[in-house]
């Protein structure tokens, strides 16, 4: 069953492992969050790395997904702050 959730976290994890630097600062955050939610956040942070995969050359290290980036203690650490869409005048 290689479409069973385990095996799709599984992937996700090691596309997770494979991104230098930020990488394992995402699987840091990771075992912060509660387990049921882990898998699907993974999945949302291994889409996240696949969508800069052209754009890799561009970047020293690859930039974490925004859900790290806000609710890690390693970056903004406001998991409990409620952020809003702010829309660009342009």
């Amino acid at each position: 069953m290689t479409d069973a959730p385990s095996s799709k976290f599984d992937a996700a994890h090691d596309v997770i492992t494979k991104v230098v630097g930020s990488g394992p600062a995402v699987l840091m955050h990771a075992r912060t969050l509660p387990p049921e939610a882990r898998g699907t956040f993974l999945m949302q942070a291994a889409r996240h790395f696949l969508s800069l995969h052209d754009e890799r050359d561009r970047y020293a290290l690859l930039p974490v997904d925004i859900r790290t980036f806000v609710e890690s203690k390693g970056f903004l650490n406001s998991r409990s702050v409620a952020l809003f869409a702010v829309e660009s005048p342009y």
